[in-house]
């Protein structure tokens, strides 16, 4: 899917004397900087440019080629764990599957066709994640000349609505915990007493572990940095049940390995949805309830951060917003009950059985 160059303009001085060059290259003007104010170098530079622009192979639509350069920049990608290569995958496959029905006519610019058809087909999160993939494997497939360095495909415009997220209620928490297998209670006890990340319970040690002093210190896997936690005693007392028949270096594991971090999270999901009929809680719920439990204990802002491992207290800051959030929904709803109840007592309709609204 390269194009071929169109036009070609002489260098022309900018405003700070510079010279540039703009050429056309599929029905867009480009502009380059010739980084000098001279004009000969500028006219090498011209030329230089004219015969790599002509060298630029048209693919006559070839789009298998474009394919095969994607693929070759995700082999390329070797700064990322095997398990996040093979999350690439997908997104290849799908363009795959796209080619065929893609109108060329309508939107000559495969890949931001491609996003905007998945717009319909999946989540706007699952998108922007595919659109943020195909950067990257275009930045490589620059870097590595299978791409013109001035190659880009157009981006669309993501909103993902934000969802405030939900409390577990005690009562949902113990339809939950009495459903889901042995290996899975433990994790769900323990997070719901600690409120760490998934990431970070499914990568717990016991060398991060301390039961005689109750704390536990760990690099968190998202951050990156230290934290050292005294943990309650609900917690402590859920590892210490666990140590004496610990068959492995991690403290939670699944059929005698670690706890993979998506696993568990399918698992959570598929429970969710058996007990409540939705995957209505995520493991970052347990998280956020914690965090909640922690503010309405009026414990202070600062050790808030410390508990959850906030890098800063912005994000700590983001759970205390949702919970006015959540208030001001609240409080709503009272003051149309409230009304409701006034306006029933008035006309003598419905008997509220003594419940006020204040």
């Amino acid at each position: 899917m390269v194009d071929k160059m169109e036009r070609i303009n002489l260098p022309k001085q900018n405003k700070f004397g510079y010279y540039e060059i703009w050429y056309k290259i599929g029905g867009k003007w480009n502009k380059i900087s010739c980084k000098t104010k001279d004009y000969s170098e500028a006219v090498k530079f011209f030329a230089e440019l004219e015969i790599k622009l002509n060298e630029r192979k048209n693919n006559n639509g070839d789009e298998k080629d474009y394919l095969k350069i994607l693929s070759k920049s995700l082999l390329a990608k070797n700064d990322i764990k095997p398990q996040t290569k093979e999350n690439y995958k997908p997104l290849i496959k799908r363009l795959e599957n796209f080619i065929p029905n893609w109108n060329k006519q309508e939107n000559p610019d495969l890949l931001n066709a491609f996003l905007n058809s998945s717009l319909g087909k999946y989540s706007p999160l699952n998108v922007k994640v595919m659109q943020t993939q195909l950067r990257e494997l275009v930045r490589i497939a620059k870097k590595q000349g299978l791409l013109p360095a001035d190659y880009n495909f157009e981006p669309i415009k993501i909103k993902i609505p934000k969802r405030i997220p939900l409390n577990i209620t005690p009562e949902d928490f113990e339809k939950l915990y009495y459903a889901v297998p042995k290996d899975l209670k433990n994790m769900l006890l323990f997070n719901y007493h600690i409120g760490l990340r998934i990431s970070d319970i499914c990568n717990l040690k016991w060398e991060n572990v301390d039961l005689i002093k109750g704390e536990l210190r760990l690099k968190q896997i998202k951050t990156g940095n230290e934290i050292n936690l005294p943990l309650l005693k609900v917690a402590v007392n859920i590892l210490k049940e666990l140590y004496p028949k610990r068959k492995s270096e991690y403290v939670f594991t699944h059929n005698g390995e670690r706890w993979n971090e998506n696993n568990a999270k399918s698992y959570m999901a598929f429970y969710c949805k058996k007990v409540f009929g939705e995957n209505k809680y995520h493991f970052h719920t347990l998280r956020y309830t914690f965090a909640q439990k922690l503010l309405g204990a009026q414990i202070p802002l600062e050790f808030v951060k410390e508990f959850l491992g906030h890098t800063s207290i912005n994000s700590t800051m983001h759970y205390i917003n949702l919970m006015n959030a959540l208030k001001e929904q609240i409080e709503k709803i009272n003051n149309l009950v409230y009304q409701e109840t006034e306006r029933t007592e008035r006309n003598n309709l419905i008997n509220f059985e003594g419940y006020y609204w204040n």
